[in-house]
């Protein structure tokens, strides 16, 4: 099937994208992809992630791709790439110039791909959105072994590397030894990454701290993605601080950290200060009156007084709060006179 689609395309000067995701189309379909990229020049966008793609369909597209500097958009996430895969795309990167959005996610890559592709990384500058995330090695002391030299090469990428602005290396397996003796110095070096996502790995007190101290006047990141993690009261208390010397972040989440009370408080502090941050996810950490209170106060007092028997008497956000609530993923209302702390769903509000 996928075959007579990709046929039928040739010639066809208006083609800019091509979406062939959750199709399946194997290294057959693959294979015609192939085949018509190396020589159309049109084609700007290709996405084939969850395909069934394995090693010689990856190959022969990486081939042509040496040839085609007009596609500028990658994504081959989900699909099951082996270390001879990842060693083509490492090689395509080598000779292509006009890929600058590649997408790697949960394919399975090995320590033996992802090192290939991290030192290849260290020259390429062309890529300006790179996703690896979701490629965590088995737990195996042989394979920490293997993930840290991994980690040594993308440290060494991350340094050398001027063309990135967005970097999503969640879901990862990275951990405090990693994020204090190599990621945190090679993200501080680094003045052109925008966005760093770090969701989802196994960064705890001391990582959370290293990483504030390296951010603490960074010149460009704006957006920080530290969901699911687990820094705790400590990395509370510096990010905390991290916020009082930093006016370029505009984003940051840290959602699910194992936060409680005197944690939650202290970023409240820091929001207080600064007045650049203009989004904070903090949902799913441990709330108590306190931090209820700190945080309602900046979004100017509860959002709601909620009563037994009215549970839609709402009141009104004080117009000076230094947060409005489209600012943040919780919400505060009182219940019989105690206040609550609620999740606020921006995106699913805005659907609405």
């Amino acid at each position: 099937m996928a075959e007579s689609i990709i046929g039928s395309l040739h010639g066809l000067e208006f083609l800019k994208v091509i979406d062939l995701s959750y199709n399946e189309i194997g290294d057959k379909g693959a294979m015609a992809i192939a085949k018509f990229i190396k020589t159309d020049t049109m084609l700007e966008i290709l996405m084939l992630q969850s395909n069934n793609l394995a090693t010689s369909g990856i190959a022969a597209i990486c081939k042509s791709l040496q040839y085609n500097a007009q596609i500028t958009y990658l994504d081959l996430s989900n699909n099951e790439i082996s270390d001879e895969a990842g060693l083509a795309i490492a090689s395509m990167l080598q000779i292509n110039t006009g890929i600058t959005n590649l997408f790697l996610s949960g394919c399975k890559l090995r320590a033996t791909a992802l090192i290939a592709i991290t030192t290849v990384l260290q020259t390429n500058n062309y890529i300006q959105q790179l996703d690896i995330s979701n490629n965590i090695l088995s737990s195996t002391s042989l394979s920490q072994t293997l993930l840290n030299d991994v980690m040594t090469h993308l440290s060494i990428a991350i340094t050398n590397n001027y063309g990135i602005k967005n970097l999503n290396i969640s879901k990862m397996g990275i951990t405090d030894y990693i994020m204090c003796n190599m990621l945190a110095s090679a993200i501080q070096s680094n003045s052109n990454i925008e966005t760093l996502n770090l969701s989802g790995n196994r960064i705890t007190r001391d990582g959370g701290v290293a990483l504030c101290k390296a951010l603490s006047v960074h010149p460009s990141i704006n957006n920080l993605k530290l969901s699911c993690c687990a820094i705790q009261n400590e990395g509370a208390e510096a990010v905390a601080q991290l916020l009082l010397t930093n006016t370029k972040l505009k984003e940051i989440y840290l959602d699910f950290n194992k936060i409680t009370g005197p944690g939650l408080v202290a970023i409240a502090k820091g929001l207080e200060a600064n007045v650049m941050l203009k989004y904070i996810a903090v949902w799913g950490n441990t709330w108590d009156a306190a931090s209820c209170e700190a945080f309602s106060k900046l979004l100017g007092g509860p959002s709601s007084i909620v009563k037994i028997e009215d549970p839609k008497a709402h009141a009104t956000i004080e117009k000076n709060s230094r947060l409005s609530q489209c600012n943040i993923d919780v919400t505060f209302c009182r219940v019989q006179n105690v206040l609550q702390v609620a999740r606020y769903a921006r995106d699913e509000v805005e659907e609405k």
